[in-house]
C-alpha cells in the first residue's frame, strides 16, 4: 500500500509472500482502506444463504418460521454488525430475505405472492408494542456499533485503542465531532453514528477534560448545542471541553452570556 509496485515484488520476493490488493478476507471480514460496498459483502450473503438449504419453509407453519427468523437468520449478521456500518443494498437484500421466509418459506417472493399480514416496520416492533419483535437489522447495526463508542471513550491500554490514539492522533480529550479526524472511512464511519450516540448517553462529569460544554449530555436533558442551535452570541468552539475553564472562569462566563445564564438559573430551580 502507498509503494511502487517494483518495490512490492522486491519485498513480497523477500518475505515470500504473494501481492494482492483491498479488500481482503480477514476473521470473516472484508479488510478495506475505503468504504465497504455491497460487493465486498456478497460471501456474507452467501453464506447467509446457506441456512435456506437445509431447511423446509413450507412445511412449517408460521410460528416455526418466525422462530427462525428470530433466533438464527438475525443472529447471523451480529459479528459483521459489530464492526462495519453495512450498506442499505445489504441490508435490504437480508431483510427482503427475512420477510420472504417468514411469510411464505422461500427466499424470494414479490406482490402478492408474499401473503404479507403486516408491514415490515410493525413485524419488527416489540411485542408490547404490536410487532413480532423480529430484531430490526438497521437500528441493531447502529446499536452494535454505538457499543464501540462507549468502549472508544472509555479510559483503556488496550493495543486497539492506543492503535486509534496514534493513528488519528485522539484521546478521550478529543471530540470524536472533530474535523480534522475524517480523513478516512473508518473515523467517518464511526462519526457518522456519533449523533444517534450522544442522544442516547449522558455524560457524568468528574475532571471535565473528556466532557464537552455544546456537544455531551452533561446537565440532564438534551446538549446544549441542541438547544441554542444557532449559538450566534458566542464565538466558542463546538469542541471546548469543561476541564479547559477552572470553576470561577466557567461560573463568569456563565454568567455573562444571557442565553445560558437564564438556561442555567431554570435549570437549578428545577
Amino acid at each position: 500500500m502507498n509503494i511502487s509496485p517494483d518495490l512490492a515484488s522486491q519485498m513480497a520476493s523477500a518475505l515470500g509472500c504473494s501481492i494482492s490488493s483491498f479488500p481482503q478476507p480477514y476473521l470473516g471480514l472484508p479488510l478495506t482502506v475505503n468504504k465497504v460496498r455491497l460487493s465486498d459483502l456478497q460471501p456474507l450473503i452467501d453464506r447467509f444463504d446457506k441456512y435456506f438449504a437445509g431447511w423446509r419453509g413450507s412445511l412449517l407453519n408460521q410460528a416455526g418460521r418466525e422462530v427462525l427468523v428470530r433466533s438464527v437468520l438475525s443472529s447471523f449478521p451480529i459479528y459483521a454488525m459489530c464492526s462495519i456500518l453495512l450498506p442499505k443494498g445489504v441490508l435490504d437484500i437480508l431483510d427482503s430475505k427475512r420477510r420472504a421466509f417468514l411469510w411464505t418459506g422461500s427466499t424470494s417472493c414479490t406482490g402478492a405472492s408474499c401473503n404479507c399480514k403486516a408491514p415490515w416496520d410493525l413485524v419488527c416492533l416489540p411485542k408490547e408494542k404490536g410487532g413480532l419483535g423480529i430484531p430490526d437489522l438497521p437500528v441493531q447495526n447502529k446499536c452494535l456499533l454505538n457499543k464501540f463508542l462507549v468502549k472508544l471513550l472509555a479510559p483503556s491500554s488496550a493495543p486497539w485503542h492506543m492503535w486509534f490514539s496514534a493513528k488519528y492522533s485522539w484521546s478521550a480529550s478529543c471530540d470524536l465531532g472533530d474535523d480534522r479526524y475524517t480523513d478516512t472511512a473508518v473515523w467517518r464511519g464511526i462519526r457518522d453514528g456519533l449523533s444517534d450516540f450522544r442522544s442516547a448517553t449522558s455524560v457524568q462529569v468528574g475532571s471535565g477534560l473528556s466532557t464537552f460544554f455544546w456537544m455531551d449530555q452533561w446537565l440532564g436533558g438534551d446538549t446544549l448545542a441542541a438547544t441554542f442551535p444557532g449559538r450566534s452570541f458566542l464565538p466558542l468552539p463546538p469542541t471546548k471541553c469543561l476541564g479547559s475553564y477552572g470553576n470561577v472562569q466557567l461560573r463568569k462566563f456563565l454568567l455573562l452570556t444571557p442565553p445560558l445564564s437564564s438556561h442555567f438559573g431554570s435549570f437549578s430551580g428545577a
